[in-house]
């Protein structure tokens, strides 16, 4: 803000120069704010598509376990596992549908556990999950 000397009162003010600086940089912090808020929202949406992943990959694993916590049908499933057995599901989530592969093998160099891995795909990404059975 600077001193007027025309007019004949000695007013002060801003001048037409500085209010369009001001307003330019307005601008560009919005514009940088509104660019910033959709990279947001796009890693909001990714994050929430990976923890609802997650949460179906341990709800499938522990139903994959929950079978083999009986020791005679442990014994049984270990019998047959001769290679790795893999099923591939779909599972439809709340946005997102996932392709689901369930695989269970025999851990090498054991008589007694079994290991289980469930991996979901989705549109460019991927979750993997697994854990080692041992015979109840």
């Amino acid at each position: 803000m600077k001193d007027r000397e025309g007019g004949g009162r000695g007013q002060s003010g801003f001048s037409m120069l500085e209010i369009l600086m001001a307003i330019l940089l307005l601008c560009i912090s919005f514009v940088g704010l509104t660019a910033y808020s959709g990279t947001q929202r796009k890693a909001l949406g990714k994050s929430g598509d990976l923890t609802e992943a997650a949460n179906i990959a341990v709800t499938l694993l522990e139903r994959t376990k929950i079978p083999l916590s009986d020791s005679a049908t442990f014994k049984a499933k270990y019998a047959t596992l001769g290679s790795t057995q893999a099923t591939t599901t779909t599972y439809k989530g709340k946005k997102t549908n996932y392709t689901v592969v369930t695989t269970l093998s025999r851990v090498p160099g054991t008589d007694n556990m079994i290991k289980a891995k469930v991996n979901l795909t989705w549109t460019g990404h991927s979750y993997n999950i697994g854990m080692v059975l041992v015979e109840p």
